[in-house]
């Protein structure tokens, strides 16, 4: 696992180097499309991509984020009727919410402070957009997409304890760290939790 300053090079790396395949993450899901020779067809819809593959020089952006998405939701039996939340609006929310749309689920809420991508995430598949968290709805499954968690960020909880308290499911998408606040806060209330590990 390596981080680069510029993406530009790192893919001209890949290619150069003939890596046969590499895994992208948060925040470069998106840039790095650009530099890519084919788009895989879902990971165009989705308008992020998390997997390279290069063959003989020829890189492949794949999305296997919605793909790891519907095989959780699928595992914990979530009821097509449940009330979901996603917080955030980059890459992983992208993916996040095209494979709730594709599977089906129609009560999903987009929660992002930036309106600039929120608000079209939300309005691209038909669901509302909120720029912060409700004080009086309860969600029954909390799907962290955003960075909140990790990093220089690993102090912070992404959700309010409220609404951690009404649901039943909450998925973290941030891998390191494995246990983070919110996987921490929802096993505390005894709460089902995917964490980012696991996607």
């Amino acid at each position: 696992s390596f981080t680069t300053n510029n993406l530009q090079h790192a893919v001209a790396g890949i290619r150069a180097l003939g890596i046969r395949g590499c895994a992208i993450s948060m925040p470069f899901k998106e840039e790095v499309m650009a530099y890519l020779d084919i788009i895989e067809p879902s990971a165009a819809r989705i308008a992020a991509v998390n997997t390279i593959v290069n063959d003989s020089g020829v890189l492949t952006g794949l999305n296997t984020d919605a793909i790891a998405i519907q095989r959780i939701f699928a595992d914990n039996i979530i009821p097509q009727e449940a009330r979901i939340a996603v917080f955030g609006s980059g890459g992983m929310a992208k993916a996040i919410v095209s494979a709730l749309d594709d599977s089906g689920y129609r009560d999903v809420t987009v929660v992002a402070r930036n309106q600039q991508t929120g608000q079209p995430l939300a309005h691209k598949y038909g669901y509302p957009w909120l720029p912060q968290w409700p004080q009086d709805n309860a969600f029954d499954v909390l799907v962290n997409a955003s960075p909140v968690g990790m990093a220089r960020q690993a102090d912070e909880c992404p959700c309010p304890d409220a609404l951690i308290q009404q649901a039943q499911v909450v998925v973290d998408s941030v891998a390191k760290p494995i246990q983070t606040r919110l996987i921490q806060a929802a096993a505390r209330l005894g709460k089902r939790t995917v964490s980012g590990f696991e996607i």
